[in-house]
């Protein structure tokens, strides 16, 4: 249910924008270089995965610095995940449908999405496979 709601959506904010309404997100993480980043699984209560490896920090901060902004305001269901990393927090939508691309959005700025290219939400998948939080 949550993978076609997702799929729904993202679909629907592709369409509704064109290319050229799109931009890459302004998050800059290279400036708040964290030794570790937490990502919590929000609706299973689960402990709170602590990543410290460079090559796990990398990946994540190569989703946030990739992630496309779409302009407009969105209404989004309560995300899955949450990333904390630094100063900044980050909720994450993604599931393993094939097709189906992740969003992001930056807590601070919960009316705008972004969306992450087919690479990237495949590279936040395996990151959250091998650390058991994706099912």
């Amino acid at each position: 249910m949550f993978s076609k709601f997702v799929t729904i959506l993202v679909c629907l904010l592709l369409g509704a924008c064109s290319d050229a309404n799109l931009k890459s997100s302004n998050f800059n993480v290279e400036e708040q270089h964290s030794e570790e980043i937490t990502i919590i699984k929000m609706h299973d209560g689960v402990v709170p995965v602590i990543l410290t490896e460079e090559k796990a920090i990398t990946t994540i901060q190569n989703v946030i610095e990739g992630a496309i902004k779409h302009p407009g305001i969105v209404n989004m269901a309560s995300p899955p995940y949450k990333i904390n990393m630094g100063d900044e927090i980050f909720f994450l939508w993604t599931d393993r449908t094939n097709g189906t691309t992740a969003g992001i959005m930056n807590a601070e700025d919960t009316n705008t999405i972004y969306t992450l290219s087919e690479n990237l939400t495949n590279q936040v998948n395996e990151l959250l496979l091998e650390n058991k939080l994706l099912d």
